[in-house]
């Protein structure tokens, strides 16, 4: 049975927000540590990671402090999985607008196009 046209597009363009938000997410992460690094690298620590010197004292001991978890810290790899994700879904949804008819079209919201 063929999907209606306007409910497959209804259901790219959610993926495709869905795929926004989690760039946006990896992006606030990112940056968000770098701010920190940047803010004040002398009361930043990471955890889970294997070194050959500790950080001091002074840095891990304190309760609290600014930290990144290395095990939450996305791989490259990951990055790039979740930007050729994002490509995806918005070439599903491009192509599936330009396969509407001109009369759905006219009902789907023209915010929800791309271009």
């Amino acid at each position: 049975m063929v999907e209606d046209p306007i409910r497959q597009y209804s259901k790219v363009t959610e993926e495709l927000n869905s795929a926004t938000s989690k760039v946006q997410e990896l992006s606030s992460f990112i940056l968000g540590i770098g701010s920190l690094l940047t803010r004040n690298p002398y009361e930043f620590m990471v955890a889970n990671v294997e070194l050959k010197v500790g950080f001091p004292a002074e840095v891990s001991m304190v309760s609290g402090i600014p930290h990144l978890n290395a095990n939450k810290w996305p791989t490259a790899e990951q990055i790039a999985e979740t930007l050729v994700d994002l490509h995806q879904k918005r070439k599903a949804v491009r192509d599936t607008w330009h396969s509407l008819s001109k009369a759905d079209r006219d009902i789907v919201s023209k915010h929800d196009t791309i271009d």
